[in-house]
């Protein structure tokens, strides 16, 4: 009987020991797949990151200084609703072919909005405006606040995109509010 007792404690003993080391070999195993598989969405994120930020970066450079956007965009912070839907319909019509250019580069829509984060003109959804972004739009609440570009990925209510937002200021550094261009 005490043959038997030894004999199968032995038996659960090596029968541990060989679960033990199959169990951590396999999360061993496991464990480098999944690092290596986020090393590999990491160089992803950076390199679309990095196309993204060119092309956008560019085009907050021409946006920043063109002082027709300037003076279109300044006007609209203290006009009436009749004077900015002048002024908003000037400025997507001045944009329009810049946008264009815009999104075959895959920036696929780009938006102003006021410092206190309402939309002014969607460029790609000129008939939507006048919304308080300040609850779904981050990026907007945070240039807008801090005066500082914000990059990254944001979710939205439809979809989710690397979104580019900056502040906007006109020729005497006054703060106008924000533009971001979202890469969908």
């Amino acid at each position: 009987m005490r043959l038997k007792i030894v004999m199968v404690l032995l038996f659960l003993l090596f029968y541990g020991l060989i679960f033990y080391t199959h169990t951590k070999t396999k999360d061993e195993r496991i464990e480098l797949i999944l690092n290596d598989k986020i090393k590999s969405l990491n160089i992803h994120y950076e390199l679309t990151m990095d196309y993204f930020i060119q092309d956008v970066s560019a085009a907050k450079k021409r946006i920043s200084k063109d002082k027709k956007i300037i003076e279109i965009f300044a006007k609209a912070q203290t006009a009436n609703s009749e004077k900015k839907n002048i002024l908003r319909d000037e400025l997507y019509n001045y944009l329009n072919p810049t946008y264009k250019i815009m999104k075959t580069k895959g920036i696929l829509q780009l938006q102003f909005v006021f410092p206190d984060n309402r939309s002014f003109l969607r460029v790609h959804k000129p008939s939507k405006y006048g919304d308080d972004l300040s609850d779904i739009r981050y990026s907007f609440k945070h240039a807008n606040k801090t005066k500082e570009t914000v990059t990254g990925f944001e979710q939205g209510r439809t979809s989710h995109a690397f979104r580019y937002a900056f502040p906007f200021f006109d020729e005497n550094n006054n703060h106008l509010g924000a533009v971001a261009m979202p890469l969908s």
